[in-house]
């Protein structure tokens, strides 16, 4: 069991302000008029701003994305030393080592 001693906490909740509890908080909101407003009455014909007119603006075309090339699978027999050789270079650069080695097939193979 523990020696230490309990701890109360008191607290008091705050007070509402009169104006609210005796109007009610909403007809408060109704009341209130902002430092920038005057406190005339607000006529049916002034209380709708008036919308601001649109232009159309004639949408671009949407640019055509480049179908991608549908890949392949290339399998080839390399000895273990030359995977790990590859692989632990890739590693320390953080790449993937299928992307390595499709940029240098690429570069070897390059369309005339």
């Amino acid at each position: 069991m523990s020696n230490q001693a309990k701890k109360t906490i008191g607290f008091k909740m705050p007070e509402k302000p009169q104006a609210a509890v005796k109007a009610g908080g909403d007809q408060w909101v109704k009341d209130r008029v902002q430092p920038d407003e005057q406190a005339a009455p607000i006529s049916a014909a002034s209380a709708q701003p008036e919308a601001p007119k649109l232009v159309p603006v004639p949408a671009a075309p949407p640019a055509a994305a480049p179908k991608p090339e549908e890949m392949k699978r290339f399998t080839i027999d390399v000895t273990e030393t030359l995977h790990k050789r590859i692989k632990a270079e890739c590693a320390m650069r953080g790449v993937h080592m299928a992307d390595v080695i499709r940029d240098m097939l690429e570069k070897e193979f390059a369309k005339s």
